[in-house]
């Protein structure tokens, strides 16, 4: 029965995280993307901690919305049906994240590296260049001052941080390529973005936050949606960076016409399946940044709030959801 508790109250946590987030975007409208990743970051993490926080202090709650200790008692005694309706919609989002997310991050850390060369003189020019969008705007870590990069013979255009601690950008030859001197310091200031963010290494603690609530649905969708507002945010950092939100839409326009092309080969339906599918989530996704880029320009909109803001921001929602269940 602790475990079905503890599992109800984090179903209701996320519920409430996301209507909060939700009514939010509603009624405080410009809302800065930057800030819009920062919630949904605090609301995969809160929920996780909040529970650590029962487990020590189970004698000595305070007034709660919903029981949810009451609630799941009730629930799981007298409606078995609905209960086992329940638990299958729990065991399909666990299954999801095995499959979709915990699976591929395996198959990511056991591959062997990627063999790289030194950047060509263009490549490196269009870093500095980047860099410099960065410094003028004040916000220039020493992690993206000493970012180092790197190219890998591949006609497939991609660009990715590689690494935790120290990360190393890693840019295909194709993607220097395909792009034009602008395009790249575009793609280039979004990679930057990325570390502005917190980087691989924030990300890896989202996402462990994310594998603690593997089998809640909301979790699922909250996630999902961090990913979305991450790559907003990066995107709209670096239009307002350099001030050339079109440019940066032109490369992306680049990019769907290479996952388009991209043909997928595997002897396995499941492994071709799971490919096909990825592949048009990417394409999806490129397209719903592109018209954002072209749209509404987010990057006016853009924000950069300081810490203690972040923290009081975590503050209210902490001191919310406790008060929920």
């Amino acid at each position: 029965m602790i475990i079905s508790t503890f599992m109800c109250i984090n179903l209701f946590h996320a519920i409430a995280a996301l209507l909060w987030i939700a009514g939010l975007r509603r009624f405080m409208r410009p809302f800065s993307p930057l800030i819009l990743f920062d919630l949904f970051r605090w609301a995969l993490i809160i929920p996780p901690v909040l529970i650590l926080l029962r487990l020590f202090n189970r004698g000595s709650e305070g007034p709660h919305l919903i029981r949810a200790e009451l609630w799941a008692r009730q629930f799981f005694l007298s409606k078995p049906l609905l209960t086992w309706l329940v638990l299958g919609l729990l065991i399909g989002t666990l299954l999801i994240f095995i499959f979709q997310e915990l699976i591929p991050f395996i198959q990511i850390m056991g591959r062997k590296q990627i063999p790289s060369h030194a950047p060509s003189a263009r490549l490196k020019a269009a870093l500095v260049r980047a860099k410099a969008f960065y410094r003028e705007a004040g916000i220039l870590s020493p992690r993206i001052s000493h970012l180092r990069t790197h190219s890998f013979p591949a006609q497939e255009r991609l660009a990715a941080l590689h690494g935790l601690g120290a990360p190393v950008l890693v840019v295909s030859d194709g993607l220097v390529e395909a792009l034009d001197d602008e395009e790249l310091e575009g793609v280039l200031s979004h990679e930057l973005a990325h570390i502005y963010l917190g980087g691989n290494m924030r990300m890896v603690w989202i996402w462990i936050a994310r594998g603690l609530q593997a089998f809640n649905p909301v979790s699922l969708v909250l996630f999902r949606e961090l990913t979305e507002a991450r790559e907003a945010a990066c995107d709209a950092l670096a239009a307002k960076l350099t001030g050339k939100p079109e440019v940066l839409a032109r490369a992306l326009l680049k990019f769907t016409e290479d996952l388009e092309a991209t043909s997928v080969t595997s002897d396995d339906p499941r492994t071709r399946a799971g490919i096909e599918l990825r592949r048009r989530a990417e394409i999806h996704s490129t397209q719903t940044r592109y018209e954002a880029l072209t749209g509404e320009l987010t990057y006016v909109r853009i924000t950069i709030w300081s810490a203690p803001l972040q923290w009081l921001t975590a503050l209210v929602l902490g001191g919310m959801l406790w008060i929920v269940a």
